[in-house]
């Protein structure tokens, strides 16, 4: 009876770990790009001229920019914009959009396996056996 009694108390510790974890992971990017030389580069002008000296790599680049964006809750707003105001409309629509995605995925990809859960694959039906045979990002979709 004693076990019974530890488990709750076993993970409830490792609930508090995992949300001390994630909110050193949130201040830590806040600290980065507010005190670091990294804010300097966040603006439209400098990630324009970067992407501009990327040339044909510069909607690759662009995306992967995105998606690490998205992962270190930098606003949208901005990088959405650049991408309109760079490749127009239509293209940065679509590059947006495909990095928004990346990112989507990258993000609940390593909260998944930082929390441990097992939720997203009993809810898509996958048992342990066929996780393994399951491409990473239907995983986490």
């Amino acid at each position: 009876m004693e076990e019974t009694f530890q488990q709750p108390a076993k993970k409830t510790s490792k609930a508090i770990l995992k949300a001390i974890a994630f909110a050193a992971f949130i201040i830590a990017a806040i600290l980065l790009i507010r005190f670091t030389p990294v804010k300097n580069y966040l603006t439209v002008d400098a990630l324009g001229t970067f992407l501009e000296a990327a040339g044909l790599w510069a909607p690759v680049v662009y995306m992967m920019i995105y998606a690490v964006g998205v992962c270190l809750f930098l606003p949208g707003t901005l990088l959405t914009g650049l991408g309109a105001a760079i490749f127009g409309a239509y293209w940065g629509f679509l590059y947006v959009w495909i990095g928004a995605m990346m990112g989507a995925s990258a993000a609940g990809s390593c909260s998944v396996r930082a929390s441990g859960s097992s939720w997203p694959r009993k809810s898509a039906g996958l048992t342990p056996k066929s996780t393994w045979r399951t491409p990473w990002p239907l995983m986490v979709t």
